[in-house]
């Protein structure tokens, strides 16, 4: 056989072009490949979701209303509810129509209990006020909440004592829900906001 041409060991010109070739080719990716989009804060991107809002750190307060710089929060909303329901009906039967101010204390666990004595708007008044003043102060989370709480408790012992009541005075006496004020739920309710709301004003 005849012997192949020697190249002396130098590279074929068509590696070469093959090789140039595919430099080209890997250049030209690289030119299409987009550049990498600069970094940005968490919540400053328009892709980004809910969670990732530049205020999503902040205090719950620094999200609420504001009236002259105060934060109008439910504790703050539920103590002026109570206060409204104080001056509203509490029992709704024909010759008994009366408010917080007219429910003697101790008819929360007696419904026979004689008229006289500290009032249940007294009452639900100081707890209001109390929990409005530490919602504006700041601070004692606990002590407002447990305020709340026992608005709540004042509104279900009476709505309990009223209940057994109407079952005392025979099959004539109008049901609960016809008898019950509005004042009673404006209680409960407001109670019930002061009582879950955790929130701290800013500042404090």
């Amino acid at each position: 056989s005849r012997p192949g041409p020697d190249t002396g060991g130098e590279p074929s010109p068509f590696d070469e072009a093959a090789k140039e070739k595919a430099r080209q080719k890997q250049q030209d990716q690289l030119r299409r490949r987009p550049p990498p989009e600069p970094a940005t804060a968490l919540g400053e991107g328009p892709g980004d979701q809910w969670w990732g809002s530049a205020d999503q750190g902040a205090p719950p307060s620094s999200r609420m209303p504001r009236v002259g710089g105060l934060a109008i929060g439910p504790a703050l909303v539920g103590a002026a509810v109570v206060l409204l329901g104080t001056l509203m009906a509490w029992i709704r039967v024909v010759g008994a129509r009366s408010n917080a101010f007219d429910v003697p204390v101790n008819f929360l666990w007696d419904y026979r209990a004689a008229e006289g004595g500290l009032k249940v708007g007294l009452v639900l008044l100081a707890l209001a006020v109390g929990a409005a003043v530490l919602t504006v102060l700041g601070g004692k989370v606990a002590v407002r909440r447990v305020l709340g709480g026992t608005v709540v408790a004042v509104a279900v012992l009476y709505t309990v004592q009223l209940q057994r009541a109407l079952s005392a005075a025979g099959e004539g006496a109008p049901s609960l829900t016809s008898a019950i004020g509005f004042g009673v739920l404006l209680a409960l309710g407001g109670g019930v906001a002061i009582a879950v709301d955790r929130s701290e004003p800013s500042g404090h």
